[in-house]
């Protein structure tokens, strides 16, 4: 429910995103942040950071960068703006449901 959830978040971020002065590093920390906030926030605990939990969030954290970055580059209007943030919604629901057995197999 919360990768939905995120995975939405991450595309209406990049549409507000799009065609604004940005520094996808930030954005990327700032994303990640609001991910752990809202996470701690809907289980009501904060979160156990262990090496599993911190590679989790590496790989979100890499693969929000490299969209962000990429924004510029591919998108020139609006409408490119949208398909793009559609198609990145999706592949982060991809990237946060496999993760962990990305995670357990490099761990293992």
């Amino acid at each position: 429910m919360l990768s939905i959830l995120f995975a939405v978040v991450l595309g209406i971020w990049l549409l507000f995103a799009f065609d604004r002065a940005r520094l996808a590093s930030v954005d990327s920390i700032l994303f990640m942040v609001m991910v752990i906030i809202l996470t701690s926030a809907m289980h009501r605990s904060f979160p156990v950071v262990e090496k599993t939990w911190m590679l989790q969030n590496f790989f979100l954290w890499v693969y929000v960068f490299v969209v962000i970055w990429l924004l510029d580059i591919i998108c020139f209007n609006f409408v490119n703006a949208f398909i793009y943030a559609v198609i990145v919604s999706a592949g982060c629901y991809y990237v946060q449901s496999h993760a962990l057995n990305w995670t357990k197999f490099i761990l293992n």
